[in-house]
């Protein structure tokens, strides 16, 4: 009776169902074995199973590190992009008050050239002038 109870409770520990005759027995023995030769293939696999989950975990925190890098490097480029907006704007805004100065200059360089224009055939008349001045100046010296 107890070799009975003993071959039910094998039997339900390996989940099989086995008469209560020799030829259960010799299942039940024949499933221990079976057992007992699957456990290293289990313990193999489990240990193949962690070095793999510990390499993946470092290959984890390696792309971790990496994209930590990478959005820092990405802010760092996006401060120095805004950086150089700024600094577009402000020379477009320094280069515009240049254009507006240069326009102002030609303006008046162009005045200046306008009253030396003027100035020079000012000059030219006086000195047309003063020649037909001379010539009556020293035709009426003569004359005396």
């Amino acid at each position: 009776m107890l070799n009975i109870l003993f071959q039910s409770t094998l039997s339900n520990a390996f989940s099989t169902e086995v008469p209560p005759d020799l030829t259960g027995q010799d299942m039940l023995i024949h499933k221990a074995s079976e057992l007992v030769q699957e456990t290293p293939l289990l313990q193999t696999r489990s240990t193949t199973m962690s070095d793999t989950l510990a390499t993946v975990k470092v290959g984890l925190r390696s792309c971790r590190d990496a994209l930590e890098r990478a959005l820092a490097d990405r802010d760092k480029l996006q401060r120095q992009a805004a950086d150089h907006i700024l600094e577009i704007d402000r020379l477009r805004q320094e280069k515009e008050t240049l254009e507006i100065q240069q326009r102002a200059a030609e303006r008046e360089l162009q005045e200046l050239r306008d009253k030396l224009t003027a100035l020079n055939r000012s000059l030219g008349s006086a000195t047309g002038n003063i020649a037909v001045q001379e010539d009556t100046i020293s035709t009426l010296r003569d004359n005396r």
